[in-house]
């Protein structure tokens, strides 16, 4: 009787949740004509979700040949489009810039966000658009890039060093370069944020060592693909419950280690201003003290609101981690 009852419930459940895809599906069929084609067997709920396998961009390239250049995909609850054209997509990042501007707010990605309000996962509006000016100017233009030529040089002239040295002992020698490469581009972006390298052998100390854990952990949770966001079942909610769990952990780690980063470069500045007015600090060394968190902190002063400590560690965070 129990299981019956079980079976029922399932079953009234399931038929809740297919009568408003169903109704959605017809009116959007009568309403919106001008939507791109989409794939088909399409399932009930699950969307286009089962014609995904692992790789996922593999997967997406094979439904682009199958059936077109831009494709409208349903992954349970969400649309997504699909563009494999690169003329297409240069229309859609130019053209129709602002129609993309916005990302989905995912639940499982609101606390790595600080609740959707990062560069990659605030909409559109004044924070972006200020968040995106900082970001261009403090940290990819053309006069930031070249004032840190110096240190891409030393850390381009470090790896060539470190492949030498394992090089000496045999004529040929087989090396991974992927997390070297990847080490390579860290240290650059770190120092470029904070004035710290994370990676080497000399980068051996605790807090390296963490940082290369929460990097590690990051990339994971970031790369792992998460039910309760396309689906709303019971098991997308268990799914998305474990999820949050381990990106609350991650945050917080991540929270304080940003924070105690933030808290270092103020300490800093505050003791290189009062050498300056003593007339201790030299000009020549202002070069290597100068990193984006001193350029935030240097508006902090002037607009506390509006650069807090929290854009300080969303901006760094979206940029490194």
């Amino acid at each position: 009787m129990e299981a019956i009852y079980i079976f029922a419930c399932l079953a009234l459940f399931l038929s809740l949740l297919l009568l408003p895809k169903l109704f959605i599906t017809k009116t959007d069929k009568n309403k919106k004509k001008n939507l791109p084609p989409s794939p088909p067997n399409s399932l009930p709920i699950l969307g286009h979700l089962h014609l995904l396998k692992k790789p996922l961009h593999q997967s997406l390239a094979q439904l682009s040949a199958q059936h077109g250049q831009i494709l409208l995909c349903s992954f349970g609850i969400r649309r997504v489009l699909v563009v494999s054209s690169a003329s297409l997509a240069e229309e859609c990042f130019t053209t129709n810039d602002l129609s993309f501007a916005n990302r989905p707010k995912l639940p499982s990605s609101r606390l790595s966000t600080y609740n959707h309000t990062s560069l990659g996962s605030a909409p559109y509006g004044p924070q972006w658009r200020d968040m995106r000016r900082i970001a261009t100017i403090e940290v990819l233009s053309g006069h930031r890039l070249s004032f840190f030529s110096d240190v891409r040089a030393d850390e381009a002239r470090d790896l060539a060093h470190r492949l030498f040295l394992d090089t000496t002992q045999e004529d040929f020698t087989r090396v991974e370069l992927r997390s070297r490469l990847f080490g390579l581009a860290m240290n650059v972006m770190m120092k470029m944020m904070v004035g710290k390298r994370y990676y080497g052998e000399e980068s051996g100390d605790g807090e390296a060592r963490r940082f290369r854990e929460l990097v590690e952990e990051s990339f994971t949770l970031a790369g792992a693909s998460n039910v309760g966001d396309f689906l709303p079942s019971v098991l997308g909610w268990f799914t998305l419950r474990r999820v949050q769990s381990r990106m609350a952990h991650i945050h917080n780690y991540r929270d304080k280690f940003m924070q105690a980063l933030v808290e270092e470069r103020r300490r800093k500045t505050k003791k290189e201003e009062q050498e300056k007015e003593a007339g201790e600090f030299a000009e020549e060394d202002q070069r290597n003290h100068k990193t984006m968190i001193d350029a935030i902190l240097s508006l902090q002063r002037t607009h506390p609101e509006q650069y807090d400590d929290s854009f300080i560690k969303s901006l760094v965070t979206v940029s490194s981690i």
